[in-house]
């Protein structure tokens, strides 16, 4: 996370807490048995996406990434890509992708539906042997098309504002926000 983080509101030990810039090489000096990254590489320039994509190989073979696809709004999202061009930066590390998730959580509504669409399971090749067979078999092949499990009413808005300006964008994802949490209040 970043410096922005309150310590105050940590869930965790504030000792396990380390900020970083992830836009930058990112060494914890040790490895995990997963890595998880949600909904955060959107957030980075696109120069930053390589780098970014590095540091989450370079502490696991196992890594659950997602981030937004074009359209989808978003607080400062700067780099929404489709699919592909996350698994084009995790097959540069040696990392194959895996639809495993989505299918098991596309309708589950108790599941915000940026998650449920966009997550994918990256694992590094030399480990793709050790996973049980149906967890193989949703190995998506570099070109191959990816299933796009977003309602329709969620295609139509992503291809309608995927063409808004970022400040637009922003300010319709900002005020959508604010208006959840006054809801959830």
């Amino acid at each position: 996370e970043g410096d922005y983080v309150d310590r105050a509101e940590l869930l965790i030990p504030r000792e396990s807490f380390q900020s970083a810039d992830v836009s930058q090489r990112v060494d914890l000096n040790r490895r995990f048995d997963l890595v998880q990254s949600f909904e955060v590489a959107e957030h980075l320039p696109r120069i930053a996406a390589a780098q970014f994509v590095e540091n989450l190989t370079s502490h696991s073979d196992l890594v659950a990434f997602s981030a937004a696809v074009p359209g989808q709004l978003g607080v400062h999202h700067v780099n929404e890509k489709p699919y592909h061009y996350w698994q084009h930066h995790f097959a540069d590390q040696g990392y194959l992708m895996l639809d495993c998730i989505r299918p098991h959580i596309h309708n589950q509504r108790d599941v915000e539906w940026w998650y449920r669409y966009n997550t994918f399971l990256f694992v590094k090749h030399s480990r793709i042997a050790a996973l049980p067979a149906e967890v193989r078999a949703t190995q998506v092949p570099i070109g191959a098309p990816i299933r796009d499990y977003a309602s329709p009413t969620i295609r139509l808005g992503r291809q309608v504002t995927r063409w808004f300006p970022r400040w637009l964008s922003t300010r319709i994802a900002h005020a959508s926000f604010v208006s959840k949490a006054k809801r959830s209040a």
